[in-house]
């Protein structure tokens, strides 16, 4: 039972080391490829909330002038 704790604790620990010492590089690969992807997304979120905006502010003035006649 010991040799068997002591077989998955060295297998452990050899994959957390391996996983530690490439993590940076594919988390920079990561970041790198997805820089542009990021500010289109955010471009594209700005222009939709900002058409949502219109369009509530739109039913809304539609609404307060049925009201009113």
């Amino acid at each position: 039972m010991l040799k068997h704790k002591a077989t998955a604790l060295a297998v452990m620990a050899s994959a957390f080391i391996a996983t530690n010492a490439s993590a940076g590089a594919v988390a920079d690969a990561v970041t790198a490829a997805t820089g542009d992807f990021k500010a289109d997304l955010a471009s594209v979120g700005g222009i939709a909330v900002g058409l949502g905006l219109i369009g509530i502010a739109f039913i809304a003035g539609i609404r307060l002038i049925k009201r009113a006649v």
